[in-house]
């Protein structure tokens, strides 16, 4: 078995190792190889072949070399590859067993100038800095020339790539600043060749994109198989710009000789920047620009009359627009004004001229005005007029104006003359109203007054006296009737009547006359009724009384003697003989009465009554003694016999008699009983007034209290007043010692002496008069003033804190009146009073004070007051102010400084502090390693700031301090200043200027440092670092292209300080000379310039030394630098040669001129005549290039069709005519005339007119046509033309016109009616029945007048209640007239042109009042006689009556003294003197 599985063993082993060695893998380094075009690119080949015989190559068309080859790795360099689409076929052979590859060449197109790799930064190469191609990389994208843009232009941006491969890779950014406009790729394109790429993109342009940079980017990305290229063009600046409008320029300046005027020129919208030019014959004018350029003013003068052209030019961006103006220079002298008389009579004619100096412009114009009213109106020197004076043109003034038509330009005025118009009096209804109507008892004026110059005297007499006018008087009857009024001057005199009517109201006759007479008769009666019965009363009694005693002594035995006496009277009256009949006496019944007394007059009545005699006696001479004491008479029986007692009572015991019966209610009252209880307040007032008339005596003092300083002395005056008996003295008790002081007839004055005493009580003044004393008493005030009012001292205090504010006042007196005030400032702190206390003393008041940032440098005072009013005067004192000092310092400064210093250097620190209080007061020191440093403060509010310099020579560290101290407080902040030194580096080039190729060295080095830890940077300009290291040099070399011309190189030293490092730097500009180069963007072949701007043929070469570039058309050199207007002579092609010491290049330049529309007289005429019904087209040619489009609209309106049409008068107007380009426009205003037959329509011509009489009759009739048709009237009928404007409207102007209106092109009729209305006229009044009314009778009053339109009335009548007015108010009615309805009534006639007024008298008859009145008086008369009749009758019956009965009485034995004996009643006596 063993020898036959060996075998088999060994032969699967060899299978296996043979399929192990035939399978391996392929593959190509790079997969997509990335070469430029003519370039070489090394392709590796990896085989996971194991077979030591395996090998591999490449197959292609381009030159190959073999690099290495090795197991499984073959490298093979492709060399010179410039096919652009190619592949690459990769084999591998291995144990029989070939693989192949095929690897596709991506080939860019090789640069045409420079060699080499792209460089790297820190390397010598291209510098980062410029933006220049690597080898391989597209040429730099070429953004074509932007022109400058107006706002809304749309503008296509073109950026063109040439030789760009593959195109599938590139992709091209547009650019606006940073903003990416347009973005565009190429991956759709499958072409392997260069090609040449163009990107668009449509800008509209807007004022935010002006100053912005455009820029157009490249970028080959064949990432990720190869490397990343870009490219940027030149960046081009926007420039928009926005003039859409002509600039404006009033078109007519008018001035005077040596005015100066300002002309402005003005612009709507514009951007950015307008430039102005204002030129003047030539000379250009200084220019003032508004502050937002809109405006261009300048001063415009001239010496010379005559007209001048002005011109703004007005430039924006590459757009200039001009606008003229005329100036007209002229002279201005001032008019003169001639009169013929400056005093003119009323009535007579004034003439006058007005003119101007020789010489003057003859676009002059005059007007003479007299007042506010215009003359004569405008018109040329001289100017003549004449004025009819009136009386209201007296103290008008005439002058003369002269004007320049143009408006806006000053008026010159004349010396006015002022006329004085004289004129004779005059008095019309207005001012002299000949009928006036007054009312009874009010105030009325006679109104009157007169006109005239001078001014006239006014007198108006009534009966031959003068009554004054315009002077309130009150109203009587007697002022009813005609006055006369003469006003007189020197020239003559006026005379006006003037009847006044006296309204009044008649009282009731019969109720004012029966009224008194009634009163008088009762009055008359009543008193001569009381006279009879009051005198027939008391007869009876006087007589009963004596009769009673008679016939008690005479028949009555046991009657004292006493009655006897008081009866032997009546004894003696009784007839002799006894044959007299019986008389029945009335019974005296009732209790017995006491033994009769004689009663005697009290004493105290005795004594008034003498007492009353005796003051009327000593006063008779006053007639108020009569009615005081007559009164009284009637009232002092009363008051001497009361009621219970007789005036005289005597009686003795009759027993036989019986006590009458008790007498009936009815005769009980006793008509002589006690008086009412208002009589017995008559007899004390006469006691009073009889007291008052003898006078008292009183005494006086003054003052009522006396005021006197401790120690000083005060006068007392004391006075008396008159003493009866003329023995009088007066005299003063106090405990003080006295003085005598000047005396006069009822006074004496005291003087206290040395009033030592707090409390001494009152002085009384006394006054003896005969044995009487009176007495007046004045108190004493004894005060002491203050000795001196302390205010103690306040110490500074912080805010907020507390201090107590103290004043003494020392020894003072009273205290009781004493008030002590603190104040701080104005404000009122503490207000204290005190208490009484005898003698004097010293207080003190106290305040406790918070102080706040407000009481700083505020005074505080103390006022002491000693008030001693009413009496005496108010003392006051005060302290000698305190001024207080706050102050607040809350929390430390705040140090700001720099934490490093480089020593002899300086550097600003700051010390600030906030809240200091007051900042005024606050004081800083700054130091500096213990050195006083200088500063300023500058305060902010509350915050302070103290700024110094620091500066030292000496390194290491240093401490800074910084100290604020207000008042007695004071804070301090501290820092720590590191001062260090620090040499600047120095970098130097070699060589500085260098031709292109040649080896530059770059070396940089820095001085001695302390502390010496110096660290040295080779930078580029964009802030690469080529090289850096701790030494103290570094030197780099480099190869210089023409790309490093003005390349920027830069060493920084940097040097650590503490936890911070300080740098400084050291620049130079690496110059590399080259020949001259012309590239198209700064030299364009093909320029476009329009006309009138101003261009420069600027072609930009670039070379160093920088080159010189002319520039020649046909031979002649032309400028390059100075831009100039561009004419149309300027297009065609130039030479333009750059020329430096290493070289010249040449470069063909081709320039076109455009210019914007024109449009002439010629090919579009302004003014154009067409008439209606014609065919016209409105054509219009322009002059531009590009060739520009026309368009005609009317003026505000829609375009108007091209073509012919045919012509109405719609058509006529102004129509404006627009040629455009993409450069502007042309404008050109075309004024088409439209010629038509004439036509009168309503308006010009209403049909119907109304005229009112007495205006101006004019006839107006206006009529279209064109040309402007003429227009003439006449009334149909009579043939004549209408009268002329001066005429004034009269009645016979109605009627019916016909007017013809006429033109070239035919005529037009038309009939006008004409209306004349007229004011109210003949005014009519009519009483019915008639103006002579009697008292309740009726009538009316008519009113009529004439008038168109019909008038309306109106009345002024006596006011009255029945007055009844017509539906009309035509007429007016009275019912039932009285006297309110006479006098005068007015009727004014209205309507809308005037009023018209008549009056008419209307009398009312009274007579059968005056009967009326006499009748009642009779019937008063009778009345009073009959009750002076009655009375008599009355007195003399009673009389003969009571002395009857008295008789009858006397012959009686019944009457007789009966009474009886009582102990505790009187005596009673009756009789009874009828029958029962």
């Amino acid at each position: 078995m063993r020898p036959v599985v060996l075998p088999l063993a060994l032969c699967a082993l060899g299978v296996i190792a043979g399929r192990l060695g035939a399978s391996f893998e392929l593959s190509v380094e790079p997969a997509v190889p990335v070469v430029e075009h003519g370039g070489s690119v090394r392709l590796k080949l990896k085989a996971t072949c194991q077979d030591p015989k395996g090998s591999g190559n490449v197959e292609t068309s381009f030159r190959k070399q073999l690099v290495t080859a090795g197991l499984g790795e073959i490298v093979v360099e492709l060399l010179n590859v410039t096919a652009w689409n190619s592949s690459v076929l990769s084999f591998y052979s291995c144990s029989q067993e070939r693989k192949v590859v095929t690897t596709k060449l991506t080939v860019y197109r090789k640069a045409p100038r420079g060699e080499g790799g792209p460089a790297r930064p820190g390397k010598p190469g291209l510098s980062p800095s410029r933006c220049v191609s690597p080898p391989g990389v597209p040429e730099p994208a070429v953004l074509e020339r932007i022109p400058q843009l107006a706002v809304g232009e749309s503008h296509e941006l073109v950026c063109r790539v040439a030789g760009v491969a593959p195109i599938r890779n590139l992709t091209v950014i547009l650019r606006q600043g940073s903003e990416m406009l347009h973005t565009e790729t190429f991956e759709q394109h499958s072409e392997d060749e260069p090609v040449a790429v163009r990107v668009t993109h449509r800008l509209i342009a807007q004022r935010r994109d002006n100053g912005q940079n455009i820029t157009c980017q490249a970028l080959l990305d064949l990432a990720p198989y190869g490397p990343q290229f870009n490219t940027t063009s030149n960046p081009q600046a926007l420039t928009v710009y926005e003039f859409p409008e002509d600039p404006e320029l009033e078109p007519h300046i008018y001035l005077e000789i040596g005015e100066t005027v300002n002309a402005s020129c003005t612009i709507g919208r514009f951007f950015p920047v307008a430039s102005f030019k204002l030129v003047l014959t030539n000379q250009t004018l200084p220019l003032s620009i508004s502050q937002d350029g809109h405006r261009a003013t300048a001063e415009v003068s001239h010496n010379q009359p005559g007209n001048f052209r002005l011109v703004c030019t007005v430039k924006v961006g590459p757009v200039e627009r001009r606008k003229e103006a005329t100036v007209h220079v002229y002279r201005f002298p001032s008019p003169r004004l001639n009169v013929s008389t400056a005093s003119p009579a009323a009535g007579t004619e004034v003439t006058g001229l007005c003119a101007l100096p020789p010489g003057h412009s003859a676009e002059l114009q005059l007007q003479i005005r007299a007042g506010h009213r215009v003359l004569v109106g405008w018109g040329p020197s001289p100017l003549p007029f004449a004025l009819t004076a009136r009386e209201e043109d007296d103290g008008m003034e005439l002058s003369c104006r002269a004007m320049l038509p143009i408006d806006g330009k000053a008026l010159k005025t004349s010396m006015p003359i002022r006329l004085t118009v004289t004129a004779r009096p005059r008095m019309d209804d207005g001012s002299c109203p000949p009928s006036q109507n007054w009312t009874e008892g009010q105030d009325e004026t006679l109104r009157c007054s007169a006109r005239g110059n001078p001014p006239p005297r006014l007198e108006c007499t009534k009966d031959g006296k003068p009554f004054p006018t315009g002077v309130p008087r009150p109203v009587t009857r007697t002022h009813a009737g005609t006055y006369c009024c003469q006003a007189t001057n020197r020239l003559g005199t006026a005379v006006q009547n003037v009847t006044v009517w006296v309204h009044y109201h008649d009282p009731d006759v019969v109720l004012l006359v029966l009224l008194p007479v009634a009163v008088v008769a009762i009055l008359l009666i009543s008193g001569v009724s009381y006279g009879i019965y009051y005198r027939k009363k008391k007869i009876r009694q006087y007589r009963l009384q004596e009769r009673q005693r008679q016939l008690e002594m005479q028949r009555l035995p046991g009657c004292s003697e006493e009655t006897a006496t008081l009866n032997g009277s009546a004894r003696e009256t009784q007839p002799q003989g006894g044959g007299v009949g019986r008389q029945r006496v009335a019974a005296l019944r009732g209790p017995r009465p006491a033994r009769p007394r004689c009663t005697r007059l009290p004493a105290h009545a005795t004594h008034t009554c003498v007492h009353v005699m005796h003051v009327c006696a000593h006063m008779r001479r006053t007639p108020a003694c009569t009615l005081l004491f007559i009164p009284s008479l009637f009232f002092i029986p009363s008051l001497l016999f009361p009621a219970s007692s007789s005036p005289a009572s005597c009686s003795s015991p009759c027993p036989s008699v019986r006590p009458p019966p008790p007498p009936s209610p009815q005769r009980s009252r006793d008509p002589m009983g006690p008086p009412c209880p208002a009589a017995w307040l008559l007899p004390p007032l006469i006691l009073a007034l009889a007291g008052a008339a003898r006078g008292t005596f009183t005494v006086g003092a003054w003052p009522r209290v006396a005021v006197v300083p401790f120690g000083g002395s005060v006068a007392i005056n004391c006075s008396r007043s008159p003493c009866p008996g003329g023995n009088a003295t007066l005299g003063l008790e106090t405990p003080l010692a006295v003085g005598l002081g000047a005396s006069g007839r009822r006074w004496q004055s005291f003087r206290l002496l040395n009033v030592s005493q707090w409390s001494p009580g009152t002085a009384t003044c006394y006054g003896r008069c005969g044995d009487a004393q009176v007495n007046a008493s004045a108190g004493i005030l004894v005060y002491r003033l203050p000795e001196r009012v302390v205010l103690e001292p306040v110490p500074a205090v912080a805010v907020g804190e507390s201090r107590n504010l103290t004043c003494r006042v020392v020894e003072v007196a009273p205290v009781g009146n004493l008030t002590v005030t603190l104040r701080r400032g104005a404000e009122t702190l503490r207000t204290e009073t005190f208490g009484a206390t005898e003698g004097s003393a010293s207080v003190a008041v106290s305040h406790l004070l918070t102080a706040g940032p407000g009481d700083h440098g505020q005074d505080v005072t103390c006022h002491a007051e000693l008030s001693l009013r009413p009496h005496g005067p108010l003392f006051a004192r005060a302290a000698v102010p305190v001024k207080l000092s706050v102050f607040a310092l809350p929390e430390p400064p705040q140090l700001q400084a720099p934490t490093s210093l480089e020593a002899d250097t300086a550097a600003n620190a700051s010390c600030r502090i906030a809240g200091a209080f007051p900042t005024g007061d606050v004081h800083f020191a700054i130091t500096l390693a213990e050195q006083s440093l200088n500063f300023t403060v500058t305060a902010a509010g509350d915050v302070l700031t103290a700024v110094t310099t620091l500066s030292t020579s000496t390194p290491g560290r240093q401490e800074l301090t910084c100290t604020a101290a207000v008042a007695t407080a004071a804070r301090t902040a501290r820092t720590q200043l590191h001062v260090y030194r620090f040499p600047a580096p120095v970098l130097e080039l070699s060589p500085a200027s260098a031709l292109a190729g040649s080896e530059v060295i770059v070396g940089c080095h820095a001085g001695v440092a302390e502390p010496p830890a110096v660290r040295l940077q080779l930078r580029d300009a964009d802030g690469g670092v080529l090289a850096e290291g701790p030494q103290s040099q570094l030197e780099l070399r480099l190869v210089a292209r023409r790309e490093d011309d003005g390349r920027q190189f830069g060493c920084r030293a940097s040097l650590a300080i503490g936890d911070g490092t300080v740098t400084k730097d050291a620049d130079a500009r690496l110059i590399v000379l080259y020949t001259p180069e012309i590239v198209a963007s700064d030299c364009p072949s093909n320029r476009t310039w329009l006309q009138g701007t101003w261009e420069a043929l600027s072609c930009h070469a670039a070379g160093n030394p920088a080159p010189t570039v002319i520039c020649s058309r046909n031979g002649i050199a032309v400028s390059t630098g100075q831009p100039e207007l561009v004419t149309r002579s300027r297009a065609g092609t130039y030479l333009c040669n750059a020329t430096n010491s290493l070289g010249m290049r040449s470069r063909l330049v081709t320039v076109r001129v455009e210019y914007k529309p024109t449009l002439t007289e010629r090919g579009c005429p302004a003014h154009r005549i067409w008439v209606e019904g014609e065919r016209r087209d409105l054509a219009c040619r322009a002059d531009g290039d590009p060739p520009p489009s026309t368009r005609c609209a009317r003026d505000g309106g829609a375009p108007r069709a091209r073509g012919s049409r045919a012509i109405s008068r719609a058509d006529a107007g102004r129509y404006i005519c627009r040629a455009t380009n993409k450069h502007g426009s042309a404008v050109r205003s075309i004024v088409v005339t439209v010629e038509y037959e004439p036509s009168i329509g309503e308006t010009g011509c209403p049909a119907q007119r109304l005229w009112v009489e007495g205006t101006p009759a004019e006839l107006a009739c206006a009529a279209s046509g064109n040309p402007p048709p003429h227009v003439a009237c006449a009334k149909l009928g009579d043939g004549q033309d209408p009268p002329p404007a001066s005429p004034n409207v009269t009645r016979a102007h109605a009627g019916t016109y016909q007017c013809r209106a006429t033109n070239t092109h035919g005529s037009a009729l038309r009939n006008v009616t004409v209306a004349v209305e007229y004011s109210p006229a003949a005014v009519s009044l009519r009483v019915l029945p008639s103006a002579n009314v009697s008292r309740g009778a009726s009538f009316s009053v008519e009113c009529r007048a004439e008038g168109l339109p019909t008038p309306t009335y109106g009345w002024a009548l006596p006011p009255a209640p029945n007055l009844r007015f017509a539906a009309d108010n035509r007429s007016v009615a009275v019912a039932s007239a009285a006297a309110a309805n006479r006098g005068l009534y007015t009727c004014t006639a209205t309507n809308r042109h005037g009023r018209r007024a008549g009056s008419v008298m209307v009398r009312v008859d009274e007579s059968w009042l005056v009967l009326l009145a006499s009748l009642g008086s009779l019937g008063a008369v009778t009345a009073v006689g009959l009750a002076a009749a009655g009375g008599y009758y009355l007195k003399s019956t009673a009389c003969k009556k009571g002395e009857y009965n008295v008789r009858d009485a006397e012959g009686s034995s019944e009457a007789a003294c009966l009474h009886r004996q009582r102990h505790d009643r009187g005596e009673v006596y009756g009789i009874q003197l009828t029958q029962p």
